[in-house]
């Protein structure tokens, strides 16, 4: 019986060809287009995750009204508001700061430029975030006001194949350029992390 239903199934399908392929290549499409946003959802939630303590963590956003009147949202905040939420907010158990800038021009010792993205972070970010040292430690950065912290990518551009730990290297602040001594290396960042580094 079941046989049979088969056999008529096929000879509407032959029967009625334009029919069927219309219904077939619908179906396709449906399945196709479902299964990319399962995996567009999928992805979109999965940022973050890899924090050990990503359910605890979150954002302060700042909305900034510019002079022309529009307002954008923001997620570098002024560093008052660490305080403000430190002294508070006794609920929250730690804090951090991030603040980024673009196009900083820096020079390695080999005296070629390279503009790079930089974030200025408070020292408390790496007991909130589990990013990897590559070279370095947590317990060995941010030992004085000319450290700095770099990621892989960015050592591989200034430095070559060479160690970037303990090399120096020039950024541009304000009019001058200052010098940094790297304490550490991170593994870049993956590509589900909302928080991106090169210095």
């Amino acid at each position: 019986m079941f046989k049979n239903y088969i056999k008529i199934a096929f000879r509407n399908l032959f029967k009625n060809k334009v029919y069927s392929f219309i219904n077939i290549f619908g179906l396709a499409v449906g399945i196709a287009v479902c299964a990319l946003i399962a995996l567009y959802v999928q992805n979109e939630w999965s940022y973050d995750e890899f924090h050990e303590n990503s359910e605890n963590i979150y954002r302060v956003w700042a909305e900034e009204t510019l002079q022309d009147g529009r307002v954008i949202l923001n997620t570098s905040t002024p560093f008052i508001v660490v305080e403000t939420i430190k002294n508070n907010i006794p609920e929250v158990e730690n804090i951090t700061y991030l603040n980024r800038f673009s196009n900083v021009a820096g020079i390695p010792q080999n005296d070629q430029k390279i503009s790079e993205n930089v974030s200025i972070i408070h020292d408390d970010f790496f007991d909130i975030f589990d990013f990897k040292f590559v070279e370095g430690s947590r317990e060995s950065v941010f030992n004085s006001p000319s450290s700095i912290v770099i990621s892989e990518s960015a050592a591989k551009r200034h430095f070559g194949e060479a160690t970037a730990l303990n090399q120096v290297l020039s950024l541009k602040i304000g009019e001058e350029f200052r010098d940094f001594t790297v304490d550490g290396v991170l593994e870049d960042a993956p590509a589900n992390s909302s928080i991106r580094y090169e210095l």
